[in-house]
């Protein structure tokens, strides 16, 4: 039996899929098996593996084009390693990705190890602006650490948190122990619709919990073929027999049109809910969290901007949500993202927009190899146990408490936050909570003091901004701060009745605006107050 399981299903896409093939083929790490998933048998899949004539690979197929989690699962049951990861076939992994999995899994009883990877957008990409370019965001601190699923998976059913953050098997090696686990309980592990997504919930809701690389072991390649950037996000859409082919049982449930693909994981995300998350944690599915994350992604596909707008309308007379709650960007012509450079994130991070036009990039195998030389060695890895707030509420004290990026306090922004920078957080939203718990106070204390540091972008017509603080209904401060406020500490005072248990500030934003709205910036998102960091004032 192999060690590791690199797993690749593919359909009908030998062009990047040679390519793919080539970053698992240069694994440092010898006890490998490699899983090709024909789905449909595809003549020139076949005569790829053949021509590559390496005993590595392993060739199986279906004779008929099935849906792509009953593909997976045929590909997952072929896999024999007692590690397993997924990759899709225009993706590639780093040369060294077994050897720190094996280091890693060697080294604790986790049975999983996720990252997040770096992204290569292939010259046949739908969005012509985007096409060869790598986006490399790169920690020069290679720490691994442990991630509670529970707190995780409450901040993604209330859409506090992109999928891209869970534990999924696409980008995660997976011990073949939480498999067995996983097809015991139900009789497969893909379960739904989109097994990549599923697969993180299901994988984080069978773990309490996991660990994390800072660093990616992987490179994700969107190409003109990418299944999910090809059906919801490319101006031109995928015929609905094709929706049907891959997601049946998708189309079954909208079979007029294919839905947008916020709505889409919506639907995968109240099935596992139900299925799989309840009887493990408790979290619910957020309906309102679903309609502000498909606003808040409406410009990703531009020549769907109406209907995705028709959807989040509906969905809101149907929720009771007035205009308030949720902010709708105007249309772009193009989906948002970085320019082209290099943007500095924090003391120890850089994301890397690199084109590959100007430095010879033209597959993923390219840009696996420059992926390689800008992230720290293998041999410079850190790793920590310790999950210090397992229920995921941080304890605030006189020492700060930090909000950014990886730090405790990044815990407490439990609803109406943008996700964590080096810095802190901003809020996108007009009401956002911060969810915290006091360190032991004496008994006798009437009230407890808070100092939390702020920041704003200041308006460019010196009007004042206007926020409040509140616990529940009952507000115990509002501010109304100058342009030249735009930075510093706000005091809050918390009476005692509220010191007892973990407590939920309510901040309220009541005249953000975003800098595209005043002509500063491109960004179109609606920010308010942007926390740093939150401590008791002695």
């Amino acid at each position: 039996m192999p060690r590791f399981s690199l797993v690749i299903p593919t359909l009908r896409r030998a062009d990047t899929l040679e390519h793919a093939l080539a970053t698992l083929l240069s694994q440092t790490e010898a006890d490998v098996q490699i899983v090709v998933q024909n789905n449909g048998d595809d003549p020139a899949t076949r005569e790829l593996v053949e021509r590559i004539a390496d005993s590595r690979v392993q060739h199986f197929y279906t004779d008929e084009t099935i849906p792509m989690a009953q593909n997976w699962e045929f590909a997952l049951s072929n896999a024999k390693g007692d590690l397993v990861t997924f990759i899709g076939d225009d993706d590639g992994l780093l040369p060294d990705a077994c050897r720190i999995a094996g280091a890693v899994f060697d080294d604790s009883d986790t049975e999983i190890l996720a990252w997040e990877p770096f992204v290569y957008f292939w010259p046949s990409y739908w969005d012509e602006r985007r096409r060869n370019r790598l986006h490399a965001r790169v920690s020069f601190e290679f720490n691994v650490g442990a991630v509670a699923s529970g707190p995780l998976l409450q901040r993604f059913f209330d859409f506090q948190t992109h999928y891209s953050k869970l534990p999924m098997i696409y980008n995660s090696f997976v011990s073949r122990s939480l498999l067995e686990r996983v097809r015991d309980r139900h009789g497969r592990y893909f379960l739904g619709s989109l097994p990549d997504l599923t697969s993180g919930v299901v994988n984080a809701a069978f773990s309490k919990t996991f660990f994390k690389s800072e660093r990616p072991l992987s490179v994700a390649g969107l190409s003109g073929h990418s299944t999910g950037h090809r059906l919801w996000r490319a101006e031109t859409w995928a015929s609905p027999a094709e929706f049907e082919r891959d997601f049946p049982s998708l189309a079954c449930r909208n079979p007029s049109q294919a839905p947008s693909l916020e709505e889409s994981i919506g639907a995968e995300m109240a099935l596992l809910e139900e299925e799989v998350v309840r009887e493990r944690f408790a979290v619910t599915f957020n309906q309102r969290g679903l309609v502000r994350a498909m606003a808040a992604g409406i410009n990703e596909s531009p020549s769907r901007y109406e209907d995705t707008k028709s959807a989040i309308l509906s969905l809101m007379k149907r929720l009771g949500m007035t205009g308030d709650e949720v902010f709708i960007p105007e249309p772009l012509d193009h989906p948002p993202g970085p320019s082209p450079g290099v943007h500095v994130l924090g003391p120890y991070e850089v994301l890397f927009v690199l084109e590959g036009d100007h430095i010879g990039l033209q597959s993923i195998a390219d840009a696996v190899r420059l992926a390689s030389q800008l992230v720290p060695p293998a041999d410079s890895m850190v790793k920590s146990t310790a999950i210090r707030y397992p229920d995921g509420v941080p304890v605030v004290s006189t020492e700060p408490l930090s909000f950014a990026r990886n730090a405790d306090g990044a815990l407490a922004l439990a609803s109406g936050w943008a996700e964590p920078e080096a810095w802190g957080a901003w809020s996108v939203e007009r009401e956002c909570r911060l969810r915290l718990r006091f360190s032991r106070l004496p008994e006798s204390r009437l009230e407890v003091r808070l100092g939390l540091r702020y920041r704003t972008v200041p308006f460019p017509d010196g009007k004042p901004r206007f926020v409040e603080c509140a616990i529940g209904e009952r507000t115990l401060k509002r501010w109304e701060l100058s342009s030249n406020e735009y930075r510093g500490e706000l005091l809050i005072t918390v009476p005692a009745d509220d010191l007892h248990d973990a407590l939920d500030l309510r901040l309220v934003n009541l005249n953000a605006r975003s800098p595209k709205d005043m002509e500063i910036g491109e960004d179109q998102r609606p920010l308010g107050i942007g926390v740093e960091q939150i401590r008791i004032v002695p």
